[in-house]
Order: C-alpha cells, then structure tokens, then sequence
C-alpha cells in the first residue's frame, strides 16, 4: 500500500539528512553546542535520527496518499466537497502516450473529455485545465498542440469554447455584482473617494474570484494558442472560424470587470463589460 517504499525513502533522507547534521554545529552559538558526556552525545544523536526519520515517513505516506486521491479522481471517483483553490505541484497528462494509435487519429480526445464532462469545479476538471495551459502556453508536448489546429477546425473551436466559458462567467458575476454596487449612488461615490484597499463590499461579493486560478489558467492558455497560431496553424482555422475575435472581446471584458471591481475604473457602467460592441 506504499508503505514500503515510503519508510525506504525516509530511510534515505534521514541518512542524508543526518550526514549533513554536523555541518550545522558550525553555525550554531556555543551555548547551543552539546557539551556533555558520551552518553548523552549519543543519546542526542538518536533523537535527531529517529525525529527526522519521522518527519520524512510522515511526509512521504501524505505524498503517497495525494497521489492515491487523484488517482481515485480522475478514474471516476466523487469528491463530496472539493475547495474551489487549491494547491497542486504536479501535472496529470490528459493524451494518449505517444507513438500509440490514439495519439494519430485524435490525441486531444482525452483533455477535451475533461474538459467537458468533468463534475465543474472538480479536480480532474482543474488538472485538464493545468494541463491545457502548459501544452499552449510551454514547449512540451508540441505534437499534442499541433493537434488543436486541425483541418476542420472542431478541436480548435471546442478548446477556445471550453476556456472562454469560465471567462464569460466571471465577467458576468462581477457585473452583476457591480450592478447591485451602482444601485445606491452614495455608495458608489463613497466607494470612490476610498483607496481599493479600504474598499467596503461584503465579503459574499468576493465568491466570483474563489477560482481565480481556473480563470488565470484559461486566460493563459487562450492567448497562448491565439499567439501561437500566426506560426502554428497551417490551415488558419484561428481566423476562419472567427475565434480571434471571441477571444479578444472575452479577455478584454474580463479585463475591465477586474479593473472596475478593484477601484482602479469608475467611468465604466456594468452594461458596458459585456460584448465585443459595447467594451469599445
């Protein structure tokens, strides 16, 4: 069950850890420097072995169990109450492995799945975000981006939608939070007259930003795959089927909603954020 193999590699960190141990007495006070017996010079030295032992065990089974937990997940697994943000360092490839008859025919088949199927605001719906900015926005996994720019232009069409529904949303909730703001006049010039740090609103009006990084990553990823498609797409599907513009008028929109929701606008009304006719 992973225990094995975590009490191995606590067993390596430890050695390593207090082989390095001595280096440390160089920099400590002298009053903090063993000046006992034998005895007790050895009884510190087990403490500290068996403590930092401890430490890493305990790291590596909490390491083996996320692992476990994601695993779960994205074979289908519920999660009752998943936080809206959290905190992942890895990165779960949603394509097919390369070289194999999936990753000819269709290799985007896997992320565009999870992107559209995924519980919304899960983590396999999270991680297929993570892994959509990376391919569009890094130098890895080129061939699984190239796939994007297909001849019809469906698998374009279909990522560009997928990352501008969440920027869509998050324009429409900070304008109809923004709209209740404008109701009361002497609110709005109060509001105005404050710094953005002493801004007063209720703490319930913060709830549209809880997936900021959902929105930070599709914004990255959508400007990534427009940059890179003047060199990428052969077939100049990006222009075709009008995506470009899509893009541009929902990243300018959302753009302008967070600048007036901080205080840095208050010239702009929230029936002006919405649309590629009216953010003019």
């Amino acid at each position: 069950m992973g225990l094995p193999l975590a009490i191995k590699r606590a067993l390596k960190l430890s050695n390593v850890a207090y082989l390095c141990s001595p280096a440390l007495l160089v920099f400590l006070p002298d009053q903090f420097k063993s000046g006992g017996t034998m005895g007790q010079f050895i009884t510190e030295q087990i403490i500290l072995y068996i403590g930092s032992f401890s430490v890493f065990l305990c790291w590596e089974l909490s390491h083996h169990l996320h692992q476990e937990n994601v695993q779960y997940l994205l074979l289908g697994g519920k999660l009752t109450e998943c936080p809206t943000t959290f905190f992942f360092p890895g990165r779960y490839l949603f394509a097919p492995p390369k070289g194999s008859a999936a990753a000819e025919t269709n290799p985007s088949e896997p992320l565009l799945a999870a992107l559209k199927e995924s519980i919304p605001d899960s983590l396999p719906q999270y991680l297929a975000y993570l892994d959509l900015c990376m391919v569009c926005e890094n130098n890895v996994d080129d061939w699984c981006r190239a796939a994007f720019f297909e001849e019809t232009g469906e698998t374009y069409k279909k990522v560009v939608a997928a990352c501008l529904r969440p920027q869509e949303q998050l324009t429409s909730n900070l304008s109809e939070v923004l709209e209740g703001c404008y109701v009361d006049k002497a609110h709005q010039l109060s509001n105005q007259l404050q710094l953005p740090t002493d801004s007063q609103l209720d703490s319930k009006h913060y709830e549209s930003l809880n997936n900021f990084q959902k929105y930070a990553w599709c914004a990255k990823a959508v400007a990534s795959l427009t940059e890179r498609s003047h060199e990428e797409d052969r077939f100049g599907v990006a222009q075709l089927i009008g995506s470009n513009v899509a893009v541009l008028s929902t990243l300018i929109s959302s753009l302008l909603a967070i600048e007036v929701f901080m205080g840095k606008k208050t010239s702009l009304q929230p029936q002006h954020l919405m649309g590629p006719v009216t953010i003019k």
